[in-house]
């Protein structure tokens, strides 16, 4: 314990370090000033409970707090003595954190004493200020705060009389002073656990784990009539001979102590002191973070959207419908302006099956509050741009598609009837692109599958006998091409075979 002389007339104030942390708390304890005998009758002061007030000279009647000595060529004066207790304190609501996995009880409001007796020293114990599952489903930050809004420090409770008052004695202004002394611990230090931001469109569990420490600053005082110059080594030796174990397990430990100590009348005169006497005792509690607020299982909440792969033409008749395929959905930027969701998708395939009541559709689960592009896998078929989407989305996402390719059927023939030939397919640059026989085991008939891609403009067909020269081909004939998916027939006329001349 440190020991140093304390106010204007040099009273003594023992104190021993104290820590910092947690709890809060609401003893019921009364004023603990107590009473003594009246020697010096010209000092005294009053126990109004609203502003106690010293009458130096006579006057109105009031409780006598020192007793003096009946030297009456020395003003009085007191040896204050400090010791800081601690308490158990609560933990907050019974609940699973995962900051805290051993936190047990006692459980209620985090540093509130509610009646447990005095320690002897404080101890800092864990405790959450509150947590559970916080979910926020719209796009805006939602900020949460814990459910207890505790301060840094506070001074919970005062027990005792000496705040308020007119320090017209040295000896009031020595005692106020100490009580002043005390409360410096807990002033200045207004500042409250922070709370979180939960982004857009997640979930999460969020818990204030923290520190409490609760502390009784006890004062006890003694009325002190010896030289000024003495008065620090007898307070020294006064507190050494003092037990503050006498005030373990009470609620008000100044009356405690106090009301044990005992002093032979020896020890009284060589000291220069009265009787102890409780000054009061101050209840505060220091609370402090863990880390701040902590997330867990931080998580983007989804919401199913359901694609659809449409064709604008399909079989038998070329009517726009719904078709089976793959495509590759991929997570842009958010949409939200106040902070961003968590939680990024990776690029997702969509498969859309070919049969079923679920024929050419696919639903997928995505993170709210993105924007996403989906872009059709290329089939040799279908084709179409990439087709914006976000998640949430009222209503299906069509993926528009048109069909690039047209199967050609050529018939050859003479006169109306099935011939033998060979035909070439000329693009518009008069470039060969497909060439072949027809013969009568295959109905004089040969097809192709022509795409978009390849074809942007009429397809020229020619063909000439089997057995002739490139010289016998017949005229061409220019074909519009347009993707279907019904095969689309082309008659080639096939020249006559000429006699050969030599």
């Amino acid at each position: 314990m440190s020991r140093l002389p304390f106010g204007v007339c040099g009273v003594v104030v023992s104190a021993v370090a104290l820590m910092a942390l947690p709890v809060a708390a609401t003893s019921s304890d009364t004023n603990a000033i107590g009473e003594a005998s009246v020697f010096d009758v010209y000092r005294r002061v009053t126990s109004s409970p609203d502003l106690p007030r010293v009458y130096p000279t006579g006057g109105r009647q009031g409780i006598p707090i020192l007793s003096m000595s009946e030297d009456m060529e020395t003003w009085p004066d007191a040896i204050v003595l400090t010791h800081v207790y601690g308490y158990q304190t609560n933990h907050g609501d019974e609940h699973v954190c995962p900051a805290t996995p051993d936190l047990e009880g006692p459980w209620g409001v985090p540093g509130a004493r509610d009646g447990r007796g005095a320690t002897l020293d404080p101890f800092p114990q864990n405790a959450c200020a509150g947590g559970g599952r916080v979910e926020n489903d719209s796009a805006q930050t939602l900020e949460r705060w814990p459910k207890y809004h505790l301060a840094g420090r506070r001074l919970c409770r005062l027990n005792g009389a000496w705040w308020g008052c007119e320090p017209r004695l040295p000896v009031v202004r020595e005692l106020t002073g100490a009580h002043c002394a005390a409360t410096v611990r807990y002033e200045g230090e207004n500042e409250y656990l922070p709370g979180v931001q939960i982004p857009p469109f997640s979930r999460c569990e969020v818990h204030w784990p923290i520190t409490v420490t609760g502390e009784i600053i006890t004062l006890v005082y003694l009325p002190y009539y010896g030289p000024p110059e003495e008065k620090r080594r007898i307070a020294a030796e006064i507190e050494r001979s003092f037990n503050w174990q006498d005030g373990v397990g009470a609620e008000a430990p100044s009356r405690a102590v106090a009301a044990e100590a005992s002093f032979t009348e020896e020890q009284k005169q060589r000291w220069h002191v009265g009787d102890p006497l409780p000054l009061g005792d101050m209840i505060g509690v220091i609370i402090e973070e863990r880390g701040g607020p902590v997330m867990f299982g931080l998580e983007s909440i989804t919401a199913p959207v359901t694609f659809r792969l449409e064709a604008n033409k399909t079989a038998p008749d070329d009517a726009p419908g719904l078709i089976d395929g793959t495509a590759t959905l991929v997570q842009g930027e958010a949409f939200t302006r106040d902070g961003s969701p968590p939680g990024r998708q990776s690029p997702l395939k969509l498969v859309f099956p070919s049969t079923g009541a679920d024929r050419g559709t696919c639903t997928v689960a995505l993170p709210k509050g993105f924007r996403y592009t989906v872009t059709f896998d290329d089939d040799l078929v279908h084709s179409g741009p990439a087709t914006a989407a976000c998640s949430p989305s009222l209503s299906p996402i069509t993926i528009h598609l048109r069909r690039k390719v047209c199967e050609l059927l050529f018939r050859t023939e003479r006169d109306g009837v099935p011939v033998g030939a060979h035909i070439q397919v000329l693009d518009s640059e008069r470039e060969i692109v497909f060439e072949a026989d027809t013969t009568a085991e295959a109905d004089c008939e040969v097809s192709h599958v022509f795409t978009d891609l390849q074809w942007r403009k009429n397809v020229h067909v020619r063909a000439r006998p089997l057995d002739a020269s490139d010289e016998r081909y017949g005229d061409l004939v220019t074909v519009q091409f347009t993707p279907s998916t019904i095969p689309t027939t082309v008659r080639v006329r096939v020249p006559p075979i000429l006699p050969r001349l030599w």
